[in-house]
C-alpha cells in the first residue's frame, strides 16, 4: 500500500511591511515532536512541503534576526490533498528597536503616568505591550528597564516617583507571563538623567521637560 502524503503550503511576509520574506525556514514536526519536513520560501515567500496524512503537526516559521511563529495544523486521510494558506508574519528584530549610542532600547511611544501616580494608564499598556510582544516573540531578549522625569519638583519626591512607575511597568510585563529573570532591573533615576538643559531653575517649554519624562526598555542580552 502506497504511502499517504498530503501538501502544507502557505506565505511567510514582514509583519510591518507585507513584503514576502526569501528562505524563511518551514519546519514541520509531528506530535511527538520529530520532524518529518522541512524547506525555504522562495522569493514569493511562498513554500510547500509534503506531510503525512492522518497528522496533528505543528509547523513553524522562522529566519536569522526575525521573530519565530508556529501554527498547528491537523491533516486527513485522504492522499494527494493541500491544505493551504497556512502563513505567518515575521518581525524584523530591526523593525523593533531603536539605537541610540551604543545602546539598543524597545522601540515604542513615551509612557503617560497621571500626575503624582505610578498606576499603568491604558495608553502605557498599549505602549509595554510592545515590550511585551518582543520579548514573547524573541525569548532570548532580556532588559532592564530605567524611568526618568523633569526636573520640576523636589529632587528625592521625583526619584521615588520614578522608581515606583519602573516597578509598575516591570509588574506590568511579568503579569503577561514573562519569565523575571528576562528583567535584570526596574530602577527609577528621577531627574538625574536629563536629556538637555533643562535642569532646575531653567526656563523650558513643555515640550522640553516632556523629553526628559521617559522610560526605556534596554536590551541587555538577545
Amino acid at each position: 500500500k502506497p504511502t499517504c502524503n498530503q501538501i502544507i503550503s502557505g506565505r511567510v511576509i514582514n509583519a510591518k511591511t507585507k513584503l514576502p520574506i526569501l528562505e524563511a525556514n518551514i519546519k514541520v514536526l509531528n506530535q511527538f515532536g520529530d520532524q518529518v519536513s522541512e524547506t525555504n520560501t522562495n522569493a514569493e515567500g511562498i513554500y510547500k512541503v509534503t506531510v503525512p496524512c492522518n497528522g496533528k503537526l505543528k509547523v513553524s516559521a522562522a529566519k536569522l534576526n526575525h521573530s519565530t511563529d508556529q501554527k498547528e495544523v491537523e491533516t486527513s486521510g485522504l492522499d494527494g490533498t493541500e491544505t493551504k494558506n497556512i502563513n505567518f508574519e515575521l518581525s524584523n528584530y530591526a523593525d523593533l528597536i531603536k539605537k541610540e549610542g551604543d545602546q539598543e532600547k524597545v522601540d515604542i511611544n513615551p509612557i503617560f503616568f497621571e500626575y503624582n501616580k505610578s498606576v499603568i494608564t491604558p495608553q502605557a499598556a498599549t505602549e509595554l505591550d510592545k515590550v511585551v510582544f518582543v520579548m514573547t516573540r524573541f525569548p532570548n531578549v532580556k532588559i532592564k528597564i530605567e524611568s526618568h522625569t523633569d526636573s520640576r519638583g523636589k529632587d528625592a519626591y521625583n526619584l521615588k516617583l520614578s522608581d515606583a512607575r519602573a516597578k509598575s511597568t516591570q509588574d506590568y510585563i511579568l503579569s503577561k507571563g514573562i519569565d523575571p529573570l528576562r528583567i535584570q532591573s526596574a530602577i527609577g533615576y528621577g531627574e538625574s538623567r536629563l536629556t538637555n538643559k533643562c535642569a532646575n531653575g531653567v526656563k523650558c517649554t513643555e515640550a522640553e521637560h516632556l523629553a526628559n519624562r521617559r522610560s526605556d526598555f534596554i536590551v541587555i542580552e538577545k
